[in-house]
Formats: structure tokens, sequence, C-alpha cells
């Protein structure tokens, strides 16, 4: 892996900010030595494409409000980000946003597949999104995933001994405490601040497959 200041890089993102880019090209080596199936990477009919991460720093505040937020953003084919990169440009089968929690802290991943060329033109569209949050996030959609949170509460309580992960999950990692209260506004607020396109690091993967 290499580090590159990535407006050197890409002349499409010579007017945004960003932390720094990661490029890892030995997908087969990387492959064997996480899960030991080299087999995965031989598949051909992955052969040119890419994966594409996105992830934040660590963060130890306001996760509650950051995890609805990336539900905000790509739970769902109606989501913000699922329109424009799917939908609307046929660049990806899905890219996700979620938080992923270790122990007091969160990373936020912004991650999918696409081809080879079309790498230039996914990153370009999210960071994008990213940056003008707050044109791509509408009051009825925060309320959209505010009563999924509430519905997914309702059927978490009635499974309450079964659920071992409810009671693993410190509290302030859990969504139900400000579930019910988080406006448009806070969601615009924790994307700007946590997944502002200059915090981020880009992360891509590309399947060579001994090309």
């Amino acid at each position: 892996s290499k580090i590159i200041n990535v407006s050197n890089r890409y002349h499409h993102m010579d007017t945004k900010k960003m932390a720094s880019i990661i490029t890892t090209e030995d997908a087969l080596k990387i492959n064997e030595s996480w899960w030991g199936h080299p087999w995965i990477e031989k598949d051909s009919s992955f052969e040119g494409t890419s994966s594409v991460r996105l992830f934040s720093m660590p963060i130890t505040e306001n996760i509650p409000a950051l995890k609805f937020a990336c539900s905000v953003l790509s739970n769902g084919l109606n989501s913000p980000i699922t329109r424009l990169v799917r939908e609307k440009h046929g660049l990806v089968y899905g890219f996700y946003a979620q938080t992923n929690r270790y122990h007091r802290q969160a990373l936020v991943m912004l991650s999918g597949t696409t081809a080879d060329e079309n790498v230039t033109k996914l990153v370009d569209l999210v960071m994008g999104l990213l940056d003008k949050a707050e044109d791509h996030i509408t009051e009825e959609r925060v309320e959209i995933i505010r009563k999924e949170y509430m519905i997914e509460d309702r059927m978490e309580a009635l499974e309450r001994y079964r659920n071992v992960q409810r009671w693993l999950t410190p509290p302030e990692f859990q969504v139900r405490a400000i579930q019910e209260k988080i406006t448009r506004e806070e969601v615009i607020r924790v994307v700007k601040q946590y997944m502002a396109p200059e915090k981020l690091t880009l992360s891509i993967d590309k399947k060579d497959y001994g090309r």
C-alpha cells in the first residue's frame, strides 16, 4: 500500500480536500492472508472490478446520531446514495454507509464495488453528495428512518431475552436514546462534521487477477 496526495492522483478531485488515499493492488495476497481463501479471488466474474471504501477517523461522541445518519444516507432503494449512484448512474449494485464499533470508538465506512472504469465517477458522486448533504437529506427521509428504528426497537423488546447484542451494546452506541427527537438539521450536522471529504480516507482494492 502507498499513501499519496489525492489531488495529484485524481484530477476530478482537485477542488476537494481529503486526508489521504490508500491504493492496494495485490488483492490476491490480501485476501489469502486475511481469510485463507485464495480461490475466492480466482473467480473471473469479478475481474476488472474495484472495491471502494471511505473511512472516517475514530469517533468517540455523537455515535447514535452518526448511526442514524448512516441509515438516512444508504438504507433502502430510496436512500440518497442509492438513488444517485445506482438508480440514476448505474455504477454499483449497492453503496452502503455504516458505523463499525471498536471498543468505545466508532469508524464510519462507506463502501461498494464497481467496475474499474467507474471508480473515478463513483467517488466523485459520493463525495459531492456528502459535501452537499443538505440538498439530499429531506424531512421525509428522516421520518422514514425514525419509524424504521422505532419498529426495530419494538421488535427487539419482544425478543429481549433472546437478543444478546441488545445487552452487549454500550448505551452510548444505542440509537434508541435519540431516535424520537433527532432532527434533519442534526443529521446534516453530523454528516458534515464526521463525513466531510477532507476527513475521510479513500481505499481502492483493485481485483487484478494476474493482469
